[in-house]
């Protein structure tokens, strides 16, 4: 066997002609469609963000100070408007007292209306950059035309930047109405046609169109549909989740399997961190600031700073996903994910456990409390670290990742087979095995290149 030549492809190099494609003669309509929309889409955010702006730069003079709900002034008086979306993720209007405690900061109004539309603004800019990329890349691709337009109207519901403009401009409803039907239905049946643009089972095209339906109900009004709302929510949410198990278990192959778990990941990043992380710091706020308003001003903005960042996973992922970009790094990041993240809660329970048992211990001897179980906790932690990673690794290695990551062990056990393997083919067969194993190509092709017989 004079050479072994063993192609692997790689993750950008993947055929996109699995996903369902735009018609040729639909190509041009659909692109100029899309690039209308989208910047229709985005001048609605810059407006929506001066809307934002204006109304954080003047003291609020009413009980609720919040953006959720703001004033609608028409020709037969006033209108409150609601929107459901988040509570968190952004700023609010500052009261009297409060715009006092923001000048002994050494701030002014102006600075902080400032800081919170940029807070807003920069979001929004990435989401519409991961758009538009998207469209660059893949302008013909059904699955990437629907993430990018996904993508791009993410702010209508989980930002008040669109419900502002609407507060204050009710012309722009022809375009917050479409825009937070399509952000919200298309969300919903992501998961129903996601990775190819194709629906696996068949009832699942009925669910969509149930989904688009009860979007438009929910967006035109919903104060008259009440408990309802959350019916259609939980329907949807876990019979796409069904759909997309069955996929992943029962049709997706390789390269599937490996842009699911990319937007499983960027989704459970936020729901299992993000908002957790979120509650967290909250608790911590009002625990710490107590009736300090300086305190809770400062501190309850950064609750809403690392809320803001922690989302970005979710279209990130997505992203990834989509474009088939590094699809097999997923794998190295879940090993780290799932080995840190059992750390984390590991020697976070320890570190309060040893704490509270060492304190109710010095109590009872002293009377009074020390900063010694700090001290101790620490230095526990500090030595437990290393051997509780190891074991932890190992144990993540062998129940979720076998020998994918042990390429050591199985290069030895192939060279152990060539001390002993005549047979050619068993030797190739192996060959690429080990290659597969080690390197976790989409696929794998041999060619051996038989020995010319020399001319006598």
């Amino acid at each position: 066997m004079d050479t072994v030549d063993a192609m692997q492809t790689t993750s950008s190099e993947l055929p996109a002609s699995e996903n369902a494609v735009v018609p040729a003669p639909w190509r041009s309509v659909v692109r100029v469609l899309w690039v209308i929309g989208f910047c229709v889409v985005t001048v609605s955010y810059a407006l929506g963000l001066l809307a934002v702006h204006g109304i954080l730069r003047a003291p609020c003079e009413v009980e609720s100070c919040t953006l959720r709900e703001q004033v609608r002034h028409t020709e037969t008086g006033e209108e409150v408007l609601r929107w459901p979306g988040p509570p968190i993720g952004y700023g609010h209007p500052l009261n009297v007292q409060e715009v006092q405690v923001l000048e002994s900061l050494g701030l002014t109004l102006e600075q902080y209306a400032v800081f919170w539309a940029l807070e807003l603004a920069i979001p929004i800019l990435i989401y519409l950059m991961i758009s538009a990329m998207l469209f660059w890349r893949k302008p013909d691709d059904w699955m990437v035309l629907f993430v990018s337009v996904m993508v791009a109207t993410f702010p209508f519901q989980e930002m008040p930047v669109p419900f502002t403009l609407i507060a204050q401009h009710p012309v722009w409803e022809w375009v917050y109405i479409p825009g937070n039907t399509i952000a919200l239905s298309f969300f919903l049946i992501f998961p129903l046609v996601f990775p190819t643009g194709r629906f696996v089972l068949r009832w699942t095209r009925w669910l969509a169109l149930f989904i688009l339906v009860g979007a438009v109900f929910i967006t035109v009004i919903p104060d008259a549909l009440g408990p309802a709302i959350m019916v259609y929510l939980l329907t949807s949410f876990v019979l796409g989740v069904y759909a997309q198990i069955y996929r992943y278990f029962r049709v997706a192959g390789p390269a599937e399997r490996q842009q699911i778990k990319w937007v499983v990941v960027g989704i459970i990043t936020f729901m299992g961190v993000g908002i957790p992380l979120t509650l967290v710091f909250q608790t911590l706020v009002l625990a710490v600031a107590g009736d300090d308003l300086t305190r809770t001003l400062v501190l309850s903005s950064l609750v809403d700073i690392v809320f803001r960042i922690l989302y970005l996973a979710i279209p990130a992922s997505i992203a990834i996903s989509a474009l088939r970009y590094r699809l097999w790094d997923i794998d190295i990041i879940i090993r780290r994910t799932l080995t840190y993240g059992a750390i984390t809660l590991t020697l976070g329970a320890t570190y309060f456990a040893v704490i509270a048992l060492l304190q109710r211990a010095v109590v009872q001897i002293t009377g009074q409390q020390s900063p010694l179980a700090v001290v101790v906790s620490t230095l526990a932690i500090a030595a437990l670290f290393t051997p509780l990673r190891n074991r932890v690794q190992a144990f993540v290695d062998r129940r979720f990742f076998r020998r994918k990551y042990d390429a050591e062990r199985t290069l030895e056990a192939f060279a152990e087979s060539l001390r002993d393997e005549v047979d050619i083919e068993h030797l190739q067969a192996a060959l690429v095995s080990v290659v597969e194993e080690t390197m976790q190509p989409e696929s794998v092709s041999l060619w051996v290149r038989k020995r010319r017989e020399r001319k006598s």
